[in-house]
């Protein structure tokens, strides 16, 4: 038997569909993945995977958005009592849930392969036309939902370390696998690709499942993501009686509002570049003259050229705005992606090993479509910094029109299998 129908025939469909299941009903957001990461690191290493955890694959300064000391510890908790691994997990304590796996098949390159684990902070749809309420596999955990495909992600990464466990005499090279937390609000990569996991890797490559494409399709260089940067500014004011001495007092709710729409007054350059305020808070009474404000928003550009330029128009506007009401400002970093181009070496060989597979109908080698931002995008820099190749690749997933970040997100089931198929078969060519 050679070593493709090797790889076909290793893989569980049923397998897959369980872990996705259940990673699906214990949904974590980022920096908080303690239940799915330490279930991962005990599976792989199981499997024969060198582990490596929390600081030892992270570096904390790079971090970004981290929730507060309660949260964490709120987290901890329930993950440890619906199934999470308590060996694993001490070390994932504050946040550091990322996962390396490492396994040695020989002399030969060094290929890494990415999985992010992390849901959403949103309910998920209770309605008998949503599968996961038809099979019992919805969110178990009240205002959390995987709604962008990633606990399907993190069961392909399980099935691709079984699979190349079992055809393990076939590679000739390094297999290296991580999983990732916080990709959502692009906060997690940053700290990985700071570390040390990634210096010696000479191919990297992931891939997301996307509602917005068809089924049965892939693009295999996906280059349209877009850099993006997020931010709160704090505005610090000062409070004082708003019929008798307002003058007293600095308004930072001005100061914010000011800034609000002014920000959304810049020029988009030719539409190369956007920016968007999610959300203001402020205010303590509507007798006080509010004290603070928290602005939270996003830039995002065509590449990081574009990103950074409208980034240096909106502190303007913001240190202004918070001159003009007598404030304080602080801007902190809440996350970040870059704008990276796949490898053209890579995108052949996945297009080569796709064409091979008895599924893919629609073989796209790249394109530059705007499916928002990821900070995969970090590994790739590093990577291709090295002299080594890197690429994102696209699985059309589309099950029910549903776009990711809704109630009633979901998607095929059915392109797992062939998506771990594909990342095997890639693995194999380069090692070849």
């Amino acid at each position: 038997m050679d070593v493709n129908q090797k790889i076909h025939n290793s893989i569980s469909k049923e397998n897959l569909i369980t872990t996705r299941r259940d990673f699906h009903q214990y949904p974590e957001p980022g920096w908080v993945e303690f239940r799915t990461a330490s279930i991962i690191a005990t599976k792989l290493r199981d499997l024969g995977f060198t582990i490596q955890t929390g600081k030892s694959i992270m570096e904390e300064k790079d971090r970004m958005g981290i929730p507060n000391s309660e949260e964490l510890s709120t987290h901890w908790q329930r993950a440890l009592l619906q199934g999470g691994n308590p060996e694993f997990m001490e070390a994932m304590k504050g946040g550091f849930t990322a996962v390396g796996a490492s396994l040695y098949c020989g002399d030969g390159p060094i290929i890494a392969m990415r999985f992010d684990m992390d849901a959403l902070e949103i309910e998920e749809a209770s309605e008998d036309n949503h599968l996961p309420s038809q099979k019992k596999f919805r969110s178990k955990n009240k205002r959390f939902m995987h709604c962008c495909g990633h606990d399907g992600h993190s069961a392909i990464g399980l099935e691709i370390a079984k699979v190349i466990s079992e055809i393990k005499e076939h590679l000739k090279g390094t297999i290296k696998l991580i999983f990732q937390p916080a990709e959502e609000g692009v906060r997690g990569a940053k700290c990985i690709s700071t570390g040390k996991f990634l210096d010696d890797v000479d191919y990297i490559y992931a891939c997301h499942f996307w509602s917005q494409m068809p089924l049965k399709s892939i693009v295999c260089g996906m280059n349209g993501t877009m850099a993006t940067s997020k931010f709160d500014a704090i505005f610090h004011g000062a409070p004082a009686h708003a019929g008798i001495e307002p003058e007293k007092g600095n308004n930072a709710l001005l100061a914010a509002a000011t800034a609000t729409l002014n920000l959304h007054a810049l020029p988009s350059f030719k539409g190369n570049c956007s920016l968007n305020v999610g959300k203001l808070i402020s205010g303590t009474g509507r007798n006080i003259v509010p004290p603070k404000a928290i602005l939270s928003f996003e830039t995002r550009g065509t590449n990081t050229k574009y990103d950074i330029l409208i980034q240096e128009r909106a502190f303007q506007i913001l240190h202004t705005s918070a001159t003009m009401q007598n404030c304080q400002l602080e801007v902190t970093p809440m996350g970040s992606a870059k704008s990276v181009e796949c490898n053209p070496e890579i995108i052949q060989i996945i297009k080569k090993c796709s064409e091979e597979i008895d599924f893919f109908e629609t073989i796209t080698p790249s394109d530059k479509e705007n499916r928002g931002s990821e900070d995969f995008t970090f590994m790739m820099e590093k990577v291709k910094a090295n002299k080594g190749k890197a690429c994102f690749i696209g699985i059309g997933a589309n099950i029910n029109n549903q776009g990711h970040h809704t109630r009633q997100f979901d998607f095929a089931e059915e392109v797992m299998a062939p998506t771990v198929e594909l990342f095997v078969k890639i693995a194999v060519e380069i090692m070849k």
